[in-house]
């Protein structure tokens, strides 16, 4: 009995010491559900998200929450998602390498109730056959969708479509409802007689460089007037301004279409753009350029006195450009204390014939016309015109000059 006790003792002291022996093995991570699969929210309202590891009993779990889009809605450690803005993301979940389904998160911005709506323009002022938009704007202004819906109180006076454009119909005064859910608003509309015509000219003509010019439009009946519209066809020749104005813009020719805004009323004008007929000309003075004179820049005018014999030559700034004619004008103002008799232009290489500046105090007006084929190309780089004021080798006078320009008459053929 002793003896089978002794084996008895050896043999779990034998079974102990195997199993101490023996490590555990851990339970590895294989999946991880989450729940709910999909989430909406509202702004600033939260959801959670619950992850549950598989199998259950797995070793070293540990949960990291993330958010593709923070800024449309964020997770946090306990995954509570917490909406932004407006808009979708994704949420999921991962611990090592063993990572969530992706939940779809949707937040849809905040409910703000309409309160209000205002109207534009508010009354309605309109002529009888034609249109007028209705522009009605939500109160407060980020209202979560409002729909607008439009009835004419008489449809006979002024009717209105479902996007707010009215149309008058008669003579007389009604009104037009807009709402939206329980909200309205009420717009007085009158319906008047307008302007039924309008004139303006056959045809306009304006140069490059030129000063605008008034695009005259006449409304019928007298004493009635409207917003007017402007087109072009072709466009990039010419355009109107904000004063209704002409501004010419490329050589060519094109058709303004006036038009009576909201009306079927509208008529042509054929427009005429041509080259630029006008190069005002600024005289300058150097050293090397002038001879026998001195040459002074007065209050608007110029001031040249004939120091000793043979004074030449006085010049002015280059035009920059090709004249691209064969004729033009030379023009300018002058005051003269003593007639000249052999005044010269020195134009492209060649003297102009003598010209007569009759002595005079007040200011005269020279205008000559140059027509030589020569002068076809002038005003290009280094060409220029230069005074040679000689008054027959006089001393001691004095020319005032202002308003020197160049003019070419476009509609001349070879000038256009």
């Amino acid at each position: 009995m002793k003896t089978k006790s002794s084996f008895l003792c050896v043999l779990a002291l034998a079974l102990s010491i195997f199993s101490c022996d023996k490590k555990e093995e851990k339970v590895a991570l294989q999946s991880i559900s989450i729940a709910p699969a999909s989430l909406t929210l509202t702004v600033d309202e939260t959801g959670t998200l619950t992850a549950t590891p598989l199998p259950e009993n797995a070793d070293d779990v540990s949960l990291k929450w993330s958010s593709n889009d923070e800024t449309i809605a964020t997770v946090s450690d306990a995954g509570v998602v917490t909406a932004k803005k407006a808009g979708s993301t994704f949420v999921s979940v991962r611990s090592g390498n063993v990572k969530s389904a992706d939940v779809a998160v949707t937040v849809n911005a905040k409910q703000v109730d309409l309160t209000g709506i205002t109207l534009s323009p508010d009354p309605v002022t309109i002529a009888i056959g034609a249109t007028q938009q209705l522009t009605a704007t939500p109160v407060p202004a980020d209202a979560t969708n409002p729909v607008f819906t439009y009835a004419s109180a008489d449809e006979s006076i002024a009717s209105v479509s479902s996007t707010g454009l009215i149309t008058a119909n008669a003579l007389g005064t009604t009104s037009i409802t807009v709402s939206s859910g329980t909200v309205s608003r009420d717009v007085t509309v009158t319906v008047e007689t307008g302007v039924t015509d309008i004139t303006v000219p056959a045809s306009l003509s304006i140069a490059m460089g030129d000063a605008p010019i008034p695009v005259v439009v006449t409304f019928v009946p007298e004493g009635k007037t409207a917003e007017l519209e402007y087109s072009f066809n072709p466009t990039g020749k010419a355009s109107v301004n904000g004063a209704g104005e002409l501004v010419a813009e490329a050589a060519g020719a094109t058709t303004l279409t006036v038009s009576v805004a909201n009306t079927n009323i509208s008529k042509t004008v054929s427009v005429t753009v041509t080259k630029k007929s006008r190069y005002p000309l600024s005289f300058f003075r150097t050293q090397d350029m002038i001879n026998n004179l001195t040459a002074t820049q007065e209050d608007g005018y110029e001031r040249l006195v004939v120091t000793g014999n043979d004074p030449h030559v006085y010049s002015v700034s280059n035009l920059g450009a090709a004249l691209e004619c064969t004729t033009f004008e030379i023009r300018f103002q002058y005051k003269v204390s003593e007639t000249i008799n052999d005044c010269q232009f020195y134009l492209e290489g060649h003297w102009t014939p003598s010209y007569t500046l009759t002595q005079s105090n007040d200011w005269q007006q020279f205008s000559e016309t140059l027509n030589q084929s020569n002068y076809a190309n002038f005003g290009n780089a280094g060409n220029m015109p230069r005074m040679d004021p000689t008054g027959d080798n006089k001393v001691g006078f004095e020319i005032l000059l202002k308003d020197i320009e160049i003019y070419v008459d476009r509609s001349l053929p070879g000038n256009q």
